[in-house]
């Protein structure tokens, strides 16, 4: 079940209307946490992908869960999941960084065309009536 929830998270992740809330973190979080290894590993899957597509509060509050807990709770799993976490919180953060790049640069291209296209409707006019 818990594996089959994935694709319904991935959902909520790129929702604006309905997105993860810190409570639904917590639940995944405590799934992580003194259960069976199959349930834990399953959590640790689901939170690996998600940090993809999550946003940076979201991603600090499962990076404080990771350093909050004991060392000597850490598994090979939770080992296996915080380098998996950091790749992906990195591709998530670049990825966020390049897209707002990239609107800025669409911005300022559209601001451009306009301040030509009013420009050279000015010098139209000036013609006109010189």
């Amino acid at each position: 079940m818990i594996k089959r929830s994935l694709e319904l998270l991935f959902l909520r992740a790129r929702s604006q209307y309905h997105p993860l809330t810190p409570d639904l973190i917590e639940a995944i979080w405590k799934c992580c946490t003194q259960k069976h290894e199959e349930i834990t590993r399953a959590s640790l899957e689901i939170l690996k992908e998600l940090v993809q597509y999550v946003g940076l509060e979201t991603l600090e509050l499962i990076f404080q869960h990771v350093n909050q807990t004991k060392q000597e709770e850490f598994t090979e799993l939770h080992v296996n999941f915080l380098k998996n976490y950091t790749i992906n919180a990195l591709k998530n953060v670049y990825g966020t960084q390049a897209r707002m790049q990239k609107q800025q640069m669409q911005q300022t291209v559209e601001g451009s065309q306009k301040g030509a296209v009013s420009y050279g409707k000015t010098l139209t006019n000036f013609f006109k009536t010189g």
